[in-house]
Parts: structure tokens; sequence; C-alpha cells
């Protein structure tokens, strides 16, 4: 099993953050709030996650080109 700080995770989270009050899902648009947790999973390959990048007020703090 793959192990990640909680620094780590954190850091994570703050570069790619975006809406707190959704995220997205391989499947599906999940309407709860992202957590750490969250990140922590996705960093240890157990889920995928998707960020709404685009805030409420339509800025952001990141762009990413997959």
């Amino acid at each position: 099993m793959i192990e990640v700080d909680k620094d780590t995770i954190a850091a994570f989270a703050s570069l790619f953050r975006g809406r707190t009050d959704s995220h997205g899902a391989v499947e599906m648009c999940v309407y709860e709030p992202v957590t750490l947790g969250h990140y922590e999973k996705h960093l240890k390959g157990e889920v995928n996650l998707g960020i709404y990048f685009v805030l409420d007020d339509s800025t952001c703090h990141f762009a990413a080109i997959d």
C-alpha cells in the first residue's frame, strides 16, 4: 500500500483547490464537500478525483490540460 504523509496531501489540495461544495468522479458529479481524505485516496491511487476548478465567482486557482 502506498503511504502519503499529511503535509503532501495538504500541499496537493492547496495547489489544486477549487470549489469546496462538490467534486467530480469518473462516473458522476458528487454533490458533497471535497475533503483532504478525497485527496489522500487519490494520491494513494485508490480513487479518481475530479476538481471543479472554476469557482462560484468565475475565478480559478489553476488550470490543467490533460
